[in-house]
């Protein structure tokens, strides 16, 4: 599929990723802080501060609106496939535009924002958000599913988990969706949940 290639020596995707995005340099810093995975196609959001000196001459810095320590957060599509002893990967930022719409609402929250709000960056991520919100409404939720937050979430009694299972309590003649924590015999309500993103396991 074309781009990059090296020896994995038995590391995760994401341990493969991250060790060539994480790096500092008199040029600057670059960091993985989140990340999505959709199969073989990974969603990086990267923080990077550069050098005083390269800061008005790099592309990111002039699409995207600074932290007040001069960094800026920008996501990268990464294709990645792997085999007993290679990783190859194939890397775009959504500068570019790629055709891929699958980056969650949380990574785009956290990611700086766009200096032209009519530019690619800002229409990547209105097509991802709305690809993210249909997906979500053709999901249908029944009895005895099993899903996955893609974030923990904190609950009045103490409890925090991200993992459940989809159930109905009738009441007075009234049914009540309500998700069942794993491994644990307490059912939550959990707000809106056509609009947080989810797996199905």
């Amino acid at each position: 599929m074309g781009g990059t290639s090296f020896r994995h020596y038995d590391r995760t995707t994401l341990e493969c990723i991250r060790g060539d995005i994480d790096s500092e340099s008199a040029r600057g810093t670059w960091k993985l802080i989140d990340h999505s995975r959709h199969g073989n196609v990974f969603y990086c959001l990267i923080e990077r501060k550069l050098s005083n000196q390269l800061s008005n001459q790099q592309h990111e810095e002039s699409i995207y609106v600074k932290d007040a320590n001069g960094a800026v957060r920008y996501i990268c599509v990464f294709l990645t496939s792997r085999n007993k002893s290679e990783f190859y990967y194939k890397d775009m930022d959504e500068c570019m535009q790629p055709y891929y719409f699958d980056c969650p609402k949380r990574l785009i929250d956290k990611a700086s924002k766009p200096i032209d709000s009519n530019g690619y960056v800002a229409k990547w991520r209105a097509q991802c958000l709305e690809n993210v919100t249909d997906k979500a409404k053709k999901v249908k939720l029944v009895d005895g599913m099993k899903i996955k937050l893609a974030s923990p979430l904190s609950f009045s009694d103490g409890f925090k988990g991200d993992t459940f299972t989809v159930t109905t309590l009738t009441r007075r003649g009234r049914k009540t969706r309500v998700f069942q924590a794993d491994g644990r015999f307490i059912y939550y309500r959990i707000p809106k949940i056509e609009q947080r993103e989810f797996s199905i396991l």
